[in-house]
C-alpha cells in the first residue's frame, strides 16, 4: 500500500445522545481524509484503537462480538480492495476506493454479510415485498443459529453442509417438511445470486433436491360455512369475532392471508375489491377484480382504512381452532382453509376453472386445478353415502 494511502478504524470524538460515538473506516489518500461510517456506534472509552476492537459495555455483552466481526470484515474488505487495485493496475482515489469497497465481494467473504447486503438491496429497490423481506431475514437467522458462528465463507458451503443443515432443521428443530423446504428455497436463492455474481461456480443445491408436498387440503362444505356464519353472528366482540370476520371474508372472496392483512377501504370500488396481490416479487404484481356479494359487503360495512385488525398468523390459526371446536366443526381450521373453501365451493356451484384462476390470481392454471380435484373427491365421498345408506 502506498505510504500516502492509509486506512484504519477510528472513532468520532463527538458523543451522540445516549453516550455513543460513530465508528469509521478512516481513509487517507494523498493528503485527503475521508471517514466512512458503516453503522456502528460505541462508547468512546470502550474502543481500543490499537487493536481496532470494541470492548464490552457490561458483563455478557451479546452485541460486542458481532460488531467486532463486522469491523474485522470491513478491514479485510479494505485490504482486498487495495490488493485487487494493485493487480488491476488501478490508481485509487477516495471515490474509486469507496466504489470498489461497497461492491467488493470475494468467494471467501462472509455469506451472512453477502445475504444481508443483497436482501437490503432487493428491499430498497422494491424487488421483493415486505413479507418476503421478513421471511428472508428469518431464514438467515435460522442459518446463523445452525452455523453457531457469524462467519460463513461463501466457498465453504457445499452439499454436505446443506445436508447437515437439513438434518438440523428436521431432527433438532423438528420443523415440518414444507417448512424445511421453505428454508432451503431461501438459502438456495442467495447461493444462486452468488453464482450470478461469479463468487462461486456452481450452486451446491445442484446436488441437493427438495420438493414441497401437498398438504391436507380441508375446505369447508356449504353447510359448515353456514354454521360459521351463524356462529359469527352470535359471537360478541373481541379477537375471536374479528378473526372470524376476516376468515369469512376470505371464504367468499378467496384472498390470501397476506392480502387480507393489507386490503383497505379505498380498494373497494363499485361493490368489487380491486386487489394488487402482494404475494411474490413486486415486479410480478397482478391486479385482480373480485366482485363482492352481499355477505362480503356486510362483513366490511362501515370500515375505514385497513379492513381488518392486524394479528400474527400464529394467533389467527390458534383462534380458528378454538372457533372450529366451539362451532362444532370437525376440521383442522387454518386461514388457508378459507381460500380452499372459496375455490372448492366456486367449482361446486358451477363456476368454470378459467374464471376461478382469474379470481384467485393464479399464474398457472395447474395451481387452480387442485380445486377441481378437491371438488371431485367430495362428490365421490357423497356418492359413497348411498352405499352406506343401502347396506
Amino acid at each position: 500500500m502506498n505510504e500516502k494511502n492509509k486506512y484504519k478504524i477510528a472513532i468520532d470524538t463527538k458523543i451522540k445522545v445516549g453516550g455513543a460515538s460513530k465508528i469509521y473506516l478512516r481513509l487517507r489518500f494523498n493528503g485527503l481524509k475521508h471517514d466512512y461510517y458503516f453503522g456502528i456506534d460505541w462508547p468512546i472509552h470502550l474502543f481500543d484503537p490499537q487493536a481496532s476492537n470494541l470492548l464490552p459495555r457490561f458483563t455478557c455483552d451479546n452485541e460486542v462480538e458481532g460488531k467486532n466481526i463486522i469491523i474485522g470484515d470491513i478491514l479485510s474488505r479494505a485490504s482486498k480492495v487495495f490488493t485487487s487495485a494493485y493487480f488491476d493496475k488501478i490508481e485509487l482515489t477516495i471515490p474509486t476506493f469507496l466504489d470498489r469497497f461497497k461492491n467488493f465481494v470475494s468467494s471467501t467473504d462472509n455469506f451472512f454479510n453477502y445475504w444481508h447486503n443483497k436482501l437490503e438491496n432487493l428491499n430498497n429497490k422494491e424487488i421483493i415485498t415486505n413479507q418476503t423481506y421478513r421471511r428472508h431475514k428469518s431464514t438467515r437467522k435460522q442459518l446463523i443459529e445452525f452455523n453457531k458462528n457469524l462467519i460463513l465463507p461463501i466457498n465453504k458451503i457445499d452439499t454436505q453442509y446443506i445436508q447437515s443443515y437439513d438434518a438440523h432443521l428436521r431432527k433438532r428443530k423438528k420443523y415440518a417438511h414444507n417448512t424445511v423446504c421453505g428454508f432451503h428455497k431461501d438459502f438456495k436463492k442467495y447461493l444462486s445470486l452468488a453464482v450470478e455474481d461469479k463468487l462461486i461456480d456452481i450452486n451446491p443445491y445442484k446436488y441437493f433436491s427438495f420438493n414441497f408436498k401437498d398438504g391436507i387440503r380441508d375446505a369447508l362444505t356449504a353447510l359448515e360455512l353456514k354454521k360459521l356464519k351463524e356462529f359469527f353472528i352470535k359471537t360478541k366482540g373481541g379477537d375471536k369475532k374479528e378473526i372470524l370476520r376476516r376468515f369469512l371474508f376470505s371464504c367468499v372472496t378467496g384472498i390470501r392471508i397476506s392480502d387480507s392483512r393489507q386490503v383497505s377501504a379505498n380498494m373497494i370500488r363499485n361493490n368489487a375489491l380491486i386487489l394488487n396481490e402482494f404475494k411474490g416479487s413486486s415486479r410480478n404484481q397482478k391486479t385482480t377484480k373480485i366482485p363482492l356479494g352481499s355477505f362480503a359487503q356486510e362483513l366490511i360495512k362501515g370500515c375505514d382504512g385497513l379492513l381488518f385488525a392486524v394479528f400474527s398468523n400464529k394467533h389467527i390459526n390458534e383462534q380458528l381452532k378454538i372457533i372450529a371446536a366451539q362451532a362444532e366443526i370437525d376440521k383442522n381450521l387454518t386461514f388457508h382453509c378459507a381460500r380452499d373453501t372459496f375455490g372448492t365451493l366456486f367449482i361446486e356451484m358451477g363456476g368454470d376453472i378459467k374464471s376461478l384462476q382469474m379470481l384467485m390470481g393464479h399464474t398457472n392454471i395447474k395451481t387452480t386445478m387442485i380445486y377441481l380435484k378437491m371438488s371431485d373427491e367430495r362428490r365421490q365421498n357423497l356418492m359413497a353415502n348411498f352405499d352406506t345408506l343401502l347396506s
